[in-house]
């Protein structure tokens, strides 16, 4: 996840050091960095450009299968646990997910400050 997100920023601070208008779309999106190589006018750069972007595609597809697998075994493990944290503002299915398994078994906490700190 990390070396995705570096190629991600890298392909915002190279349009940010050459001065090119922003461009415009979330690269974090497949669909978003088809053709963004054509934004940069310098083939080198170009060629760069073209390269991250190619190394970022395999990323969204292992982390989408990593994604999928712990969320199947977080369902078949505690679902309504999972479900519940999911319903607090802010809490996706990544954290829901960190938190669960960073719990483990709530009665391991005596008293919801325990929990809490």
């Amino acid at each position: 996840m990390r070396q995705r997100a570096a190629l991600l920023a890298h392909l915002q601070n190279t349009n940010s050091q050459y001065n090119l208008p922003e461009i415009g779309k979330q690269l974090a999106y497949k669909a978003n960095r088809e053709g963004v190589e054509e934004h940069f006018p310098a083939p080198r750069v170009r060629k760069t450009i073209e390269v991250h972007v190619s190394l970022i595609n395999p990323y969204d597809h292992l982390l989408g299968a990593v994604d999928l697998s712990m969320t199947r075994t977080a369902k078949a493990h505690d679902a309504p646990t999972c479900a519940r944290l999911q319903s607090v503002p802010g809490v996706g299915k990544i954290l829901a997910l960190v938190i669960l398994y960073e719990i483990q078994d709530i009665t391991r906490f005596p008293r919801v400050q325990d929990f809490v700190s």
